[in-house]
């Protein structure tokens, strides 16, 4: 959820585009495989625009997650930067 400190909440429009159609995090680094690359899906710059749009409309929901783990050993991240 958009809360700035456990969630995408510092995350801009453009930011969560690239998370979605990329797989890409804030920092450049690729997101665990369980993200997928829309765009590889055939997903739209709008639609992914739609949904970062709803994302950031949501209320801002405080909890506290785990940082992530790749089972596929590559080192991913959680939002808003929590990643390694």
């Amino acid at each position: 959820t958009p809360d700035s400190a456990t969630g995408i909440g510092d995350w801009d429009i453009a930011t969560i585009k690239t998370a979605i159609l990329t797989g890409k995090d804030d920092e450049g680094k690729t997101l665990c495989s369980t993200m997928p690359v829309f765009s590889k899906m055939g997903m739209t710059d709008g639609e992914a625009t739609d949904i970062a749009t709803y994302l950031k409309s949501l209320p801002a929901v405080s909890k506290d997650v785990p940082e992530s783990q790749c089972s596929t050993g590559t080192a991913g991240s959680g939002a808003a930067g929590s990643g390694t």
